[in-house]
């Protein structure tokens, strides 16, 4: 719990929004029990483009999600990291 509070902190200081993600991710997965915060550093981790951080997390609650039994969590969060790895190496009109 103290290397998480430390870690949150850093990343609220320094105002690193991939890192805010991850520890919501975190809180969620092994603080809270509570999915919905998952899915709300999911959808961060998207709007930033960040495919394969989005992919990590995702598969990261689907192992979580297995190991509770829950089923239907496993496979939403196994499709959107499958999603996720598709589009990881995709560069947009602009990049080369």
């Amino acid at each position: 719990m103290k290397q998480f509070k430390a870690a949150h902190a850093g990343a609220k200081y320094y105002k690193n929004h991939e890192y805010m993600a991850r520890c919501l991710a975190t809180e969620g997965l092994h603080i809270k029990k509570d999915y919905s915060l998952v899915d709300t550093a999911i959808d961060d981790l998207n709007k930033l483009g960040l495919d394969f951080k989005v992919a990590e997390v995702a598969e990261e609650a689907a192992n979580f999600a297995e190991k509770e039994g829950n089923d239907k969590l496993t496979l939403k969060y196994l499709k959107t990291a499958y999603k996720a790895r598709l589009f990881q190496n995709t560069l947009g009109d602009d990049q080369q």
